[in-house]
C-alpha cells in the first residue's frame, strides 16, 4: 500500500469512528427534590395549568404539536400509575403535574488528528514521522429537553422537578416508545 493510500485509509477509518461516536446520544437527567414535602405513594395528582408563556425552544414545530404533547402526557400518566399514584380532579389532587418540552439546533466543531504513520527517512522527520493530519468539521444536531414538575397543590410549592437533556436527538422520531423511555428515566427517582 502506498503512502497516500495508507493515509487516506487511516483518515477514512478515523472519520468513520468519529461518525459512530457522534451518533451516540445519552439522556442526562437532573432531579431537584424538596425533601420537606413528602410525596407518599398512592397520592393523587392532576394536570396543572400549562405554562402561559412558551420559550422559543418550545415553539419549534418538531415538539410544538398535539402528537408529541399527547405522547408525553400518556407516558407521564402511565409511569405515575405504575408507581401507584392516582389521577383525579385538579381541585382535590394532592399534587399538580406540569411539563415543558423543547428542541433546538446546536452546532459543534469536531477536530480530529489522524497519524500519517511512521515514516523512516527523508525530509528529516525522524522515527516518528511527520506531524498528524488534522481535520475539523462542523456538526449540526438537535438538542432536546423535557422537564416534569410535581407541585404540591395546597401550597403551590415545587416538590419534584426532573429535567432530561439529550444532546443529540437528530435521529429521534418522537415515537411513543422513545418518549415512554425518556419519561421513565425522568421519574425513576420519584418515590
Amino acid at each position: 500500500m502506498t503512502f497516500k493510500l495508507r493515509t487516506r485509509a487511516l483518515t477514512a477509518i478515523a472519520m468513520g469512528g468519529l461518525l459512530v461516536a457522534a451518533g451516540c446520544s445519552s439522556l442526562k437527567v437532573n432531579v431537584i427534590r424538596d425533601h420537606a414535602i413528602t410525596i407518599p405513594p398512592g397520592s393523587t395528582w392532576a394536570w396543572g395549568p400549562a405554562p402561559t408563556e412558551k420559550k422559543p425552544d418550545e415553539l419549534d414545530p418538531r415538539v410544538n404539536n398535539s402528537i408529541i404533547h399527547d405522547r408525553v402526557q400518556r407516558a407521564v400518566e402511565r409511569v405515575l400509575a405504575q408507581k401507584g399514584y392516582r389521577q383525579t380532579d385538579p381541585n382535590s389532587a394532592d399534587f399538580l403535574v406540569a411539563y415543558r418540552v423543547g428542541v433546538k439546533d446546536s452546532r459543534q466543531v469536531v477536530t480530529q488528528a489522524a497519524p500519517v504513520g511512521p515514516y523512516w527517512g527523508g525530509w528529516g522527520w525522524g522515527y516518528y514521522g511527520p506531524p498528524p493530519m488534522v481535520t475539523s468539521r462542523e456538526i449540526t444536531y438537535a438538542e432536546g429537553a423535557l422537564m416534569i414538575d410535581i407541585i404540591q397543590r395546597s401550597t403551590g410549592q415545587l416538590a419534584f422537578r426532573s429535567i432530561g437533556v439529550d444532546q443529540n436527538v437528530t435521529g429521534a422520531n418522537g415515537s411513543e416508545a422513545q418518549i415512554q423511555k425518556t419519561v421513565e428515566k425522568l421519574l425513576q427517582e420519584l418515590p
